[in-house]
């Protein structure tokens, strides 16, 4: 007679059985999005609306800052900075009207200052830069990762993403742009990116008249 199981190693068995599989790769995979070499971002709140290119031979991420300004509150490091929303060029509409071209409009934002960044740059001496939290939706999905604040004037895209923030969120076509959805922010209860902390916005939008 061959032996039967016992008790135990039944379940044994069964307790094997009940516990989840690990995610592996191709999971991992799934979970990531196809994203474009350069999409929009809009930044929460404000909504507003930014090209970034997407690069993974950056590590960190950037945005173009401008009259930063470091102060302390409460006894911790803090930046106020103002980011600038593209202006719109005048146009003329199918029944032939024609339309101003609106301004482009500072925002003043406040965060605190998580650490500093150096900057190398060529034939001149490395800056140090403050590097913020910043919450921001790109294809319909909300996160808050760490931005350097710097001068981007001389590149095409004000903002750039880094493969500190890509490498679990989306795989790149190099070939192909704006691929996610486009459609602005309706809700501003954003999950950081590890998805334990709500991310905390505090910013100030001049009024317009």
């Amino acid at each position: 007679m061959y032996p039967t199981d016992s008790p135990a190693s039944s379940a044994a068995t069964s307790e094997k059985a009940k516990k989840p599989k690990k995610p592996g790769k191709k999971t991992a995979l799934k979970e990531k999005r196809i994203m474009g070499w350069v999409e929009n971002v809009y930044l929460l709140e404000s909504s507003t609306k930014l090209k970034a290119k997407l690069d993974t031979g950056a590590k960190t991420s950037s945005i173009h800052a401008e009259n930063i300004e470091r102060f302390s509150r409460e006894g911790e490091n803090w930046v106020r900075f103002d980011i600038k929303r593209p202006g719109r060029k005048a146009y003329v509409d199918k029944d032939g009207r024609p339309h101003p071209e609106k301004p482009a409009v500072s925002i003043n934002f406040e965060r605190p200052e998580i650490r500093t960044a150096k900057i190398k740059r060529h034939k001149n001496q490395s800056m140090e830069r403050p590097v913020v939290l910043l919450a921001f939706m790109i294809g319909g999905r909300t996160y808050e990762s760490e931005f350097t604040l710097t001068d981007r004037r001389k590149f095409i895209y004000p903002v750039l993403l880094g493969r500190r923030f890509l490498r679990k969120v989306a795989i790149i076509d190099p070939g192909k742009t704006f691929l996610t959805s486009d459609s602005a922010p309706k809700d501003t209860n954003i999950p950081s990116q590890g998805g334990e902390k709500d991310a905390k916005i505090l910013l100030k939008v001049p009024s317009q008249k």
